[in-house]
């Protein structure tokens, strides 16, 4: 908990120099927002996008045992920070790395992995049934300047894969309703969309509810 003020610090700087100071204040302090909660079927998932061979792109998977061995480093201090307090939850993270740099990420948690009562927050606001060999995955993160291109998706439609290949047969996941970029990224890759929840944060302290309908 004593991290996640800390983070925030980051993230209000962060924002700030990028957007601007009542920009930073919004994010940092307060949010409202739609999120429709998603699930996909890994059973017959094959990928069916690009991959990334023949690039300097690389996917990796990160967890508190090899983080810091690796080396790889986050351009921003707040995603840094947020890693550290994610490792002592027992999440674990599939990252897109170009040389050591890490220019996205997106994180998971299931039953076996996870240190909290209720696998994850969402999942207990989502009303999510997770099964021994179910994932719900988070936080999808890419730098601006790397974004467009359908990297994001290929970034996705990899790891993906990768979860298959370790045994899981269904993903959850969210995302932000005005997010349109999001919403093309998980339609494209199959997801099975779920009702909306409005979901809201006061500094430190988040909570979920249902929403209206889209």
């Amino acid at each position: 908990m004593l991290r996640t003020p800390l983070i925030r610090f980051y993230q209000f700087r962060e924002h700030y120099r990028e957007s601007g100071f009542l920009s930073a204040v919004k994010l940092t302090f307060y949010k409202c927002e739609r999120v429709c909660p998603v699930e996909k079927d890994l059973s017959s998932f094959e990928g069916g996008i690009k991959t990334f061979d023949g690039t300097d792109y690389r996917i990796i998977e990160l967890d508190e045992n090899n983080f810091e061995n690796l080396n790889y480093r986050y351009s921003l201090k707040s995603r840094y920070e947020r890693a550290g307090q994610y490792f002592k939850q027992g999440f674990k993270t599939f990252v897109l790395v170009k040389g050591q740099d890490i220019i996205g990420d997106v994180w998971y948690v299931n039953k076996a992995n996870s240190r909290m009562q209720c696998i994850h927050p969402r999942v207990k606001w989502f009303g999510i049934q997770m099964g021994p060999d179910d994932v719900y995955m988070f936080d999808l993160y890419m730098k601006p300047n790397e974004r467009g291109g359908a990297l994001t998706t290929t970034f996705m439609a990899g790891v993906l894969k990768l979860l298959k290949d370790k045994g899981f047969t269904k993903a959850y996941g969210d995302y932000v309703v005005t997010n349109i970029p999001a919403l093309w990224i998980h339609r494209m890759l199959g997801y099975k969309e779920m009702p909306v929840f409005v979901v809201k944060r006061y500094f430190i302290y988040e909570v979920g509810s249902p929403g209206i309908s889209r």
